[in-house]
């Protein structure tokens, strides 16, 4: 999927708690994240779980 077309699914189906960014992640490890098209960036958000253990640590991906 596009950007657009995961960020016109969200808008459909999730709950407007949060202003959201124009963009649409897809993966996460460590301190990055990727967009749908690639795009690496450093992720400097600091809420939502990811905050103590950055994205996809092996350990929690190994319990989960």
């Amino acid at each position: 999927m596009t950007t657009d077309e995961i960020i016109e699914t969200e808008d459909r189906l999730e709950i407007p708690t949060y202003d959201k960014m124009p963009m649409a992640l897809v993966r996460g490890e460590g301190p990055y994240v990727w967009d749908a098209e690639g795009t690496r960036y450093l992720d400097f958000y600091g809420g939502h779980c990811v905050s103590l253990l950055g994205h996809c640590h092996p350990r929690v991906v190994e319990a989960v």
